[in-house]
């Protein structure tokens, strides 16, 4: 039998009033703009620290090859070409030149 993967380390966020565990995300409808990712909280952190109105703004961790992966994510959106269109206008403190649509379901 194959070895069982390795359970990653248990994950408590530094900001948990914007965390939401991606379950709950991927089990949304629409879609989500992610600014930024990476192996680093602090990664997703920086950013949400820039920003003034924080309430569009969340942020998860799921896995990528083995590791934490985490992510942070803005606003919610009826479809692709909505999301797309809110990426042109991004709040400039953020300081995210190149956001990526994506459906919930894709995180």
């Amino acid at each position: 039998e194959p070895e069982p993967e390795p359970d990653l380390p248990q994950f408590t966020p530094e900001m948990p009033d914007s965390y939401v565990p991606i379950g709950e995300l991927r089990a949304r409808e629409g879609w989500t703009l992610q600014l930024v990712a990476g192996n680093y909280e602090s990664t997703v952190l920086e950013v949400l620290g820039r920003a003034s109105d924080e309430s569009a703004l969340e942020y998860t961790v799921g896995e990528r090859q083995g590791r934490q992966w985490f992510m942070l994510l803005y606003g919610r959106f009826a479809s692709q070409a909505e999301a797309q269109a809110a990426a042109r206008n991004l709040p400039p403190e953020l300081g995210v030149n190149n956001a990526w649509a994506r459906a919930f379901r894709s995180l």
